[in-house]
């Protein structure tokens, strides 16, 4: 990466430094030896410039290409090449133009304002690639990461009627699932039911991203009589979730609240289920199966 992008300044340094022998070369010859006439001069000097500012071009396209090459498919980077190359031939015409003494400066302010008004028009599109860019080259997840995206219009929830068992929890709109795959105007997920959900980068770039790891913190809430005590339930209630399909071992168990008749437990285990919802099913069922039988007895 850091050769190759030596070489491309390398090169376009010696094609300059051609450019600048090349004018030196030609002002020797029109005015210090006068061996071409002096009205030939803007014709010669923007032919210097038509083929040094072409070879310019194709050297850094060529150089866009390799490095494009690494982060997405082949049709994807030619069109990136492309528009890199049209936009180069359109500074290349105005350099040529400047060269036989024309005045670009019109040209100039009316290329600004129609690119103004298409670069309105297309906001979002544009948006969309150079957010799908960023993210293939800064990399803030990969394809198979698990993550949740959470727009920036939408941040952490806390509800202001919570129901009883998730007054603490806090609420995320976030979309979740595993990358499936990184293109330059989407970003596709595999959600938890296994429907494919499609993110546009311009929103992406603009997200939270929580990329997770092979585990997750996964927690439950629990009412239960204060004629059940919490330390004759610990133990076997911990060795129960920690038993549970897909846990990684790793559960905590405390006091969470307490009313007049009632206390409620905080659980959390470490899952390497990466279905929040469905893990959260689990350790309900466990606590239910063992905690209900007990309330009877009482």
């Amino acid at each position: 990466m850091r050769s190759e992008g030596r070489r491309m300044v390398t090169y376009v340094g010696t094609a300059v430094a051609f450019l600048v022998a090349l004018f030196a070369i030609v002002y020797m010859i029109t005015n210090v030896f006068r061996i071409v006439p002096v009205q030939f001069t803007q014709i010669v000097n923007a032919m210097i410039v038509a083929i040094v500012v072409y070879i310019i071009i194709k050297i850094m396209a060529r150089f866009l290409e390799r490095f494009l090459s690494k982060y997405m498919d082949k049709n994807k980077y030619h069109t990136i090449s492309f528009l890199f190359s049209v936009f180069g031939y359109f500074i290349l015409a105005l350099a040529v133009m400047a060269a036989l003494g024309i005045d670009v400066t019109s040209i100039i302010l009316g290329s600004t304002f129609v690119g103004l008004v298409l670069g309105l028009a297309s906001q979002t599109v544009l948006s969309n690639l150079f957010g799908g860019m960023l993210i293939i080259l800064t990399k803030p997840f990969k394809v198979g990461d698990y993550v949740s995206i959470l727009a920036w219009q939408w941040g952490l929830i806390v509800p202001s009627y919570p129901p009883k068992y998730f007054s603490k929890d806090e609420i995320r709109p976030s979309y979740d699932g595993h990358v499936m795959r990184v293109s330059i105007n989407y970003t596709y997920l595999k959600g938890n039911d296994d429907r494919i959900i499609i993110l546009p980068n311009g929103v992406l770039i603009q997200a939270s991203i929580i990329v997770n790891q092979m585990t997750l913190n996964v927690k439950a809430r629990y009412e239960i009589p204060k004629t059940i005590r919490f330390n004759d339930i610990r133990g076997e209630l911990l060795s129960r979730l920690s038993a549970i399909d897909g846990s990684a071992g790793d559960v905590s168990l405390w006091v969470d609240e307490t009313t007049l008749n009632t206390y409620i437990i905080a659980v959390t285990v470490k899952s390497s289920n990466l279905k929040s919802d469905e893990m959260r099913g689990k350790i309900l069922e466990k606590i239910i199966e063992f905690i209900e039988p007990l309330k009877n007895k009482n």
